[in-house]
């Protein structure tokens, strides 16, 4: 479906791209020019900061998610695989039902 999707996207025309090697800058230097953007940036920066952070907590319970599964509930791969796959669903759900519940 993702593919169909992607397949009516009109095509523009795109410019020739670089053939000069030496025009191009290191990455180093545009990775320090974007971190120097952002971190002037007012609205951004905090943004930023939250949304790394939260990624870093969502990573560090889904991590701690799995450990326990293993090692306090003994979970087999499969059972460990419905637990997830309710939860996705849950999600689903919860998506769909979250406006009228509002």
């Amino acid at each position: 479906m993702s593919a169909a999707l992607i397949a009516l996207i009109p095509a523009t025309k795109r410019s020739p791209k670089q053939t000069d090697p030496t025009a191009r800058r290191p990455w180093k230097v545009e990775l320090k020019e974007g971190f120097s953007w952002l971190w002037s940036h007012d609205l951004l920066r905090p943004m930023a900061i939250i949304l790394g952070l939260l990624n870093l907590l969502g990573t560090l319970s889904g991590a701690t998610l799995v450990l326990f599964a293993q090692e306090v509930l003994r979970t087999e791969p499969y059972e460990f695989a419905l637990l997830e796959s309710g939860g996705a669903i849950g999600g689903i759900i919860g998506g769909w039902s979250a406006s009228r519940i509002a």
